[in-house]
């Protein structure tokens, strides 16, 4: 998706930019991390679309659990943005 250009921008354009750009990051987040524990993301993957499919899949579910076995050791809250902002705030802000 393409965000609006930044001159004359309304009150809901400045929102849909921002949540925008927040989804962007929270799944670049998503993938570093996934990137950062699991090598087979660093390079190209020399397999079929769909095998790229599941080991990614296995990657995410076994991220997933080990995040479930509530281990700091993992993964902190430092290797994630949680800045945890709704759009209610924003209006407040007036962005």
């Amino acid at each position: 998706m393409k965000p609006y250009p930044p001159r004359l921008l309304g009150d809901y354009e400045r929102i849909y930019n921002y949540c925008l750009s927040r989804a962007r990051r929270v799944s670049e987040n998503a993938f570093g991390i996934l990137m950062n524990r699991f090598r087979v993301f660093d390079k190209h993957m020399h397999l079929s679309h769909d095998k790229c499919t599941v080991v990614t899949n296995a990657c995410v579910t076994l991220h997933n659990f080990l995040l479930t076995r509530n281990d700091t050791q993992y993964c902190n809250m430092h290797l994630s943005d949680n800045e945890g902002v709704t759009l209610s705030r924003l209006a407040q802000h007036g962005i």
